[in-house]
């Protein structure tokens, strides 16, 4: 049995590590990041900054007797920050949606149905988005627009007996 958390998070940010918006390559981190200082080029003079972390990972043991199956679940916080001084009022959840977009394609290539990750010694029997919310933070330096987004995973994994 392998612990599966660390490897599905692996796959994750392997799979993502191109993720790019805007022309702006987007941070992926696991769990803790520093807020990146790169700045989405949207004009306006609107300065807004976006990441995405992992976050919130659950496993539940769904084996049978003659193989080991898990299911997990595991969030993706896909957060824009709105700098202050950017205009009063300034912000919505377009940019963390259409970055999720750009999330959901590189998971489901050709709007296929099967998630694509790869994992070691195991097995994504079914990979799928189940849902999507949004989360604002305001403070006096910044509004925060974040979309997250919760995957459910089936996983079985390999018997590793010789």
């Amino acid at each position: 049995m392998i612990e599966v958390k660390h490897h599905l998070r692996k796959a994750y940010l392997a799979k993502l590590a191109n993720l790019n918006y805007l022309g702006v390559s987007i941070p992926l981190d696991d769990e803790n990041l520093t807020k990146p200082e790169a700045i989405l080029p949207i004009g306006n003079s609107v300065q807004v900054q976006a990441w995405v972390l992992i976050r919130n990972q659950d496993v539940q043991d769904a084996s049978a007797k003659c193989s080991i199956n898990q299911d997990t679940q595991l969030q993706l916080h896909v957060i824009t920050a709105f700098l202050a001084g950017s205009g009063a009022n300034t912000g919505n959840f377009a940019h963390a949606d259409l970055i999720s977009d750009e999330i959901l394609q590189i998971l489901f290539p050709y709007n296929s149905p099967e998630m694509d990750l790869s994992l070691p010694n195991a097995q994504l029997w079914r990979g799928y988005l189940a849902s999507s919310r949004h989360l604002f933070e305001e403070s006096a330096e910044e509004r925060i627009y974040t979309n997250i987004l919760l995957f459910n995973h089936s996983i079985k994994q390999y018997n590793l007996t010789t």
